[in-house]
């Protein structure tokens, strides 16, 4: 399978996309665009757009 590195979807504080290194079929990556070691730490605006 040929990895693809393009984003799948992006909102304001997450990026979605396929994992190039390891490119398994329907395996998508969820980056937060800001680092945070604990849920708890993302602001209200961000575990909504987690949550959506």
């Amino acid at each position: 399978m040929e990895p693809d590195a393009q984003v799948i979807t992006e909102s304001e504080y997450f990026h979605a996309h396929q994992d190039v290194a390891y490119p398994i079929k329907g395996l998508v990556i969820l980056a937060s665009k800001r680092h945070f070691t604990s849920f708890d730490e993302m602001t209200e605006e961000e575990k909504m757009d987690y949550i959506t």
